[in-house]
Parts: C-alpha cells; structure tokens; sequence
C-alpha cells in the first residue's frame, strides 16, 4: 500500500488543479435596452444591456453614453475599459446595473462590462 501512497497524493492534488481552473460561463439574457426606457423605466439595481457610443469624458471611471435614444452618465472602472482604443465614434456594447441617487432623482449605469462591437 505504501508505495501507492505517492501516485494517489498526485491524482488527487490534480483532481483539485481541474476544479479550481474550471470556469463557469453565464450567458446573459438581459436583452438590448434603451437610453430612453432606462430613463422613464429603469429600475434601481436593474440589469441593462446598451448598445452606442461612449460620446465623451466626464471624469475619472466617468462618461456619457449615447444611443440615438438619449444620453446617460455611466461609470467604467479603469480595470474593466478595454485595452483597445475607444472613440466617440466606436460602437461598443455595455452591461451594468441601473443606479438612482435617491435626493437628486439622477440615473446612470455602474458598468461591469464594456466591449467594442465592430
């Protein structure tokens, strides 16, 4: 039995390797919204899916995003901007989740993730 002590050690320290580098994929089904129904409709902490352009910079982690159906300020955190260059021009795809200030009545979108769409 001894001798198979180290080979089962191994399979197992392997086995733990396989699960730990598994990832779990979610496929979304928040469809496309508007800048528009967000505005009238949005909901707080509601998922939303956009499609436009990051029309300019507001700040840090800060922009407006434009979909031909309105303007809405979203925040971006520096870790999830993508790498590639992005313009005003550049159609690019957001997800995130609606954020209301309660005192002010202002909506915009914390964003978790950001992709070109070309």
């Amino acid at each position: 039995m001894k001798p198979l002590q180290p080979i089962v050690l191994v399979l197992l320290s392997l086995s733990f390797v396989c699960f730990a580098s598994a990832q779990f994929i979610v496929h979304s089904k928040v469809k496309d919204t508007t800048v528009d129904e967000v505005l009238r409709n949005g909901a707080e902490d509601q998922s939303v899916q956009l499609l436009g352009n990051l029309s300019r910079k507001l700040g840090r982690e800060r922009y407006e995003f434009s979909d031909g159906t309105g303007s809405i300020h979203v925040e971006i955190d520096d870790e999830i901007f993508p790498a590639e260059p992005i313009s005003e021009r550049t159609r690019v795809q957001i997800r995130g989740e609606v954020e209301k200030e309660a005192l002010t009545s202002v909506v915009e979108i914390d964003v978790k993730t950001v992709q070109r769409v070309d």
